[in-house]
């Protein structure tokens, strides 16, 4: 007995001291941050990584040899290849370590390749045993290298800037897991967020600020990361676009939202901001008195009222109030619908409502799921949303 506790005692002291994982020793890595996917012509594919500058990323105490702060954080490297695979060994010639894509923030796919279909993109992430499943992926309309390439001279990666504009807005996010699941379940289509790079906004003097020669490059220096709105995928390839409402639209369907400000014109030229602070969703799929099946996605909303942007409402009338809670559900209804208008016009399910009618009407289900999307226009969506506003925050004229 004593024997054997000493062999497993002794294989897992062997363990701890190999100091290494996976076969991979853990020096001369080359970290990838972000990486984007472009269509090449004759069914290429392009393959764009943003790779991390050890001697960039100096102790913020200024100890060691590091760069200057003014130096880039990252450094991007391309290559072309017949298949993902190519491309990817192409790029390993490149670079003297071992590619590394576990610390990978973001997946960037250009509309070329979002058209051509994404499959072997995810099919490659998925397969890599160091990619972390929960990482976002976007698209954009032009190329996704142009994104890493233009992108601002962060002191930090770009993608983490990126990362975080994600976090932060009202967006569908989709990480890496979420779109393989659409890609194995042929009836559920998926939202992945578009990003672009902002440029500012010329200043009040023209293109040179009003002064000097204009050529410091300031007004053209990309000022960071905007997402403008979503592609709507089925079966891994990019159907159509949606706008920012659209998205909101498809999100509340959806029973996702995130921390948001709504601006709302009322009568008599008056304009004010509300914060969503919480909501309540319920989704189901039910019978219609006649016995048709129908989708129902009920909102319940809670809203602060934080600016006054024009004119003087009435804030201390309890009417008033409603009215304004009447017009964001309004809101909340028009972009609602303009999603559905949209799903429903390309037959793409980015709203789920095959999984629901699968779950609580599987007898409909199994009738209706060989065709769908294609069946799914003919749905019922019965949508009912309740919004509560409320006087709350630092406003000075609240009573």
């Amino acid at each position: 007995m004593k024997t054997g506790f000493r062999l497993v005692a002794a294989l897992c002291a062997g363990l701890i001291l190999a100091g290494c994982w996976d076969g991979i020793v853990l020096t001369g890595l080359e970290l990838v941050t972000a990486a984007a996917f472009d269509a090449a012509p004759a069914g290429a594919m392009r393959v764009t990584l943003s790779i991390v500058l050890p001697a960039s990323l100096q102790s913020p105490t200024g100890g060691g040899t590091g760069a200057s702060t003014n130096s880039p954080a990252t450094a991007t490297v391309s290559a072309e290849g017949g298949t993902l695979e190519e491309a990817v060994s192409a790029l390993a010639l490149q670079l003297p370590g071992h590619i590394f894509w576990g610390h990978t923030r973001v997946i960037l796919i250009g509309a070329g390749l979002a058209t051509r279909g994404i499959a072997p993109v995810v099919d490659f992430l998925m397969r890599s045993r160091a990619t972390r499943l929960s990482t976002d992926m976007v698209v954009t309309r032009g190329l996704a290298a142009s994104v890493l390439t233009a992108s601002p001279a962060y002191r930090t990666p770009g993608s983490d800037a990126l990362f975080d504009a994600l976090r932060r807005r009202f967006v569908a996010r989709a990480p890496v897991y979420e779109v393989a699941q659409s890609l194995v379940t042929p009836t559920s289509g998926i939202l992945i967020p578009e990003v672009e790079v902002s440029q500012p906004s010329p200043p009040a003097g023209g293109p040179s600020g009003g002064g000097g020669s204009g050529t410091t490059g300031s007004s053209t220096t990309p000022t960071g990361f905007a997402v403008a709105g979503a592609g709507a995928f089925q079966g891994g390839r990019l159907r159509d676009w949606l706008t920012q409402s659209q998205v909101r639209g498809a999100l509340w369907l959806l029973g996702r939202t995130l921390e948001s400000v709504v601006r709302l014109d009322a009568p008599n030229g008056v304009v004010v901001s509300v914060k969503l602070t919480g909501a309540r969703f319920n989704r189901d799929a039910i019978r219609l008195p006649g016995g048709e099946a129908a989708i129902q996605v009920q909102v319940d909303a809670q809203d602060a009222l934080t600016q006054v942007d024009a004119g003087s409402p009435p804030l201390g009338s309890a009417k008033y109030l409603l009215l304004l809670s009447h017009l964001l559900d309004t809101r909340i209804r028009q972009q609602a619908d303009a999603a559905l208008s949209l799903a429903r016009t390309d037959g793409v399910d980015f709203l789920g409502f095959g999984r629901l009618m699968a779950e609580y009407q599987p007898v409909f289900w199994q009738r209706v799921h060989t065709d769908w999307p294609a069946t799914f226009p003919e749905v019922p969506v019965v949508l009912q949303v309740r919004s509560h506003v409320r006087t709350t925050g630092n406003l000075v004229n609240l009573p």
